[in-house]
């Protein structure tokens, strides 16, 4: 798989990990709950560091459409970098240089 492969796998996934995330924050603040009520000696940070990771998942996660729109643009710069992308652009600039040269 090349990385416009990935991109797109990574796109359909992305629903799925905030999905994740927010279900990993509520399970972890369930556990604090039942910790608390049943009064053990269990340190707060392992609780609270499952709650933080999936924070970050949900804040860093990028939407379906983001992922859509990086894929295009690596799509775009290949095209462009191509030597018939570079053909096509200087083609393009000989032609607009003689439309602006007519009027």
């Amino acid at each position: 798989m090349n990385t416009l492969s990935w991109f797109l796998y990574f796109a359909e996934m992305s629903e799925s990990l905030k999905i994740g995330g927010a279900l990993g924050i509520a399970v972890s603040a369930c556990g604090l709950v039942v910790a608390t009520m049943i009064n053990e000696k269990i340190p707060p940070w392992k609780y609270w560091l499952p709650v933080g990771l999936c924070s970050l998942l949900l804040i860093f996660s990028p939407s379906k459409n983001t992922m859509y729109a990086i894929a295009a643009s690596e799509l775009g710069q290949a095209a462009i970098e191509s030597r018939l992308g570079q053909k096509v652009e200087k083609a393009l600039e000989n032609w607009i240089d003689k439309q602006l040269v007519e009027k």
